[in-house]
């Protein structure tokens, strides 16, 4: 039986790759934080795995006895909420001024108070399910980010002020250095779709008004052997690259 592990399943794109998984077939095991919120969301259609991308001992019981690998997790490019900060909860609504002017200025201390960060979750987090994969795992599959080559350049600089696309080229590092055969995917932003995230996209009110829809690339197509470096070129459009290992 071939089992696939998606982590960050409820997640925006892991909803839609554990949808695709069960359309085609798979047994899937989704990894993650809230067993409630997995169960809520797919019923009896998956098996659910508690555990932690950022605490290595949650990840060699949740490995166990899988083929192939998906990885959705990731956080907002810029500071916010969806960070972890620990913060006083008795700050009055000046300090809580003066300690987000804080984090947006002093790395240091962002990355002190910060318990989902970038660095956290696609570098560190990416570092320990390599090290807890499975050496007969079939595939690695990784959603990256489409800029993470292009950093000194617009607008990916701007995505990149607070470290996003340097851990995800950290976590893009461990995968290739690693052995395992993999697919590194790289694409662009999500818009329109049901699960867009709220971040740069908010920023730069994207839409496409309806033109273009949601496209799934299926896991059999992640697995064939392609190229070193492809392009996904919807109806024209370049919106994102990939990587795959031989």
């Amino acid at each position: 039986m071939e089992r696939v592990l998606v982590t960050g399943a409820t997640g925006g794109v892991g909803q839609l790759v554990v949808a695709k998984l069960l359309e085609q077939g798979y047994t899937v095991r989704a990894l993650t934080r809230s067993a409630d919120k997995a169960k809520q969301m797919f019923q009896d259609q998956v098996e659910i795995a508690l555990g932690d991308t950022r605490d290595p001992q949650m990840l060699p019981t949740a490995l166990q006895d899988i083929t192939y690998l998906i990885c959705c997790t990731g956080t907002t490019a810029f500071p916010s909420a969806k960070w972890g900060f620990q913060f006083d909860s008795k700050l009055n609504p000046l300090q809580q001024l003066w300690t987000w002017g804080k984090v947006f200025t002093d790395a240091n201390y962002r990355q002190a108070k910060a318990t989902n960060s970038p660095q956290q979750v696609d570098a560190e987090g990416v570092q320990h399910l390599v090290a807890a994969a499975p050496r007969t795992l079939k595939r690695f599959v990784f959603i990256s980010s489409c800029g993470v080559e292009r950093k000194d350049k617009p607008p990916y600089n701007l995505l990149n002020a607070f470290g996003v696309l340097d851990a995800k080229q950290q976590g893009e590092t461990a995968i290739i250095q690693s052995g395992l055969p993999y697919t590194i995917i790289r694409p662009g932003r999500l818009i329109d779709g049901p699960f867009t995230s709220s971040d740069l996209n908010t920023l730069l009110k994207a839409s496409t008004q309806g033109k273009l829809g949601v496209v799934i690339v299926g896991l059999a197509f992640f697995c064939q052997g392609l190229p070193a470096s492809a392009s996904l070129r919807p109806s024209g459009l370049t919106i994102g690259t990939m990587r795959i290992s031989k």
